[in-house]
Formats: C-alpha cells, sequence, structure tokens
C-alpha cells in the first residue's frame, strides 16, 4: 500500500519535481532559436541593401518552426490529457 501523500517526506516529492520536462525544454529551444531569428531577421530588413532576397526564406522558414512547435505542443499536450483520463487522474 503506497504512503499517503500527508505521510510523505518534503524530501521526496522535491527529488520527484526536479526532473526537466522533455516538451518544455524543446519549446524553450524552439523559442530561443526563433528569437534570434527575428533578431537577425530586423538586422537584415534595416540594414541590408545588397542582398534583399535573404530576409524572405529566414522569416518562412521562422514561420514554419514556429507552427511546426506550436502543433507538436498541442498534440503531445492533447495525448497526455488523454492519457490522465484513460488513467483516471
Amino acid at each position: 500500500m503506497p504512503t499517503p501523500p500527508m505521510l510523505r517526506s518534503p524530501q521526496a516529492s522535491a527529488d520527484r519535481r526536479s526532473s526537466p520536462d522533455p516538451l518544455v525544454a524543446l519549446t524553450v529551444a524552439s523559442l530561443a532559436v526563433v528569437a534570434v531569428g527575428l533578431l537577425i531577421a530586423g538586422t537584415l530588413a534595416v540594414y541590408d541593401w545588397k542582398t534583399p532576397g535573404a530576409e524572405g526564406p529566414l522569416v518562412l522558414w521562422l514561420a514554419i518552426v514556429t507552427v511546426a512547435v506550436l502543433i507538436l505542443d498541442l498534440l503531445l499536450l492533447g495525448a497526455r490529457y488523454l492519457r490522465r483520463l484513460r488513467l483516471g487522474l
């Protein structure tokens, strides 16, 4: 029989919560890539007159990465929700 939550030591619950969520790590990393890409796109938009065609593909790929991460987040969170419903949690 498992120990009731009120009788568990705080250290055991702190150890369990300390593991990072891979979905959050992936989302933060991709947001950092998008932020740097937007900074580069903004710099190209203001200061670049020699290669005006460089900004279009950069912004397109940033949009693709953003939408892909959004779809992945929604799918995985939906799967987690359905799993919790199936387990009765």
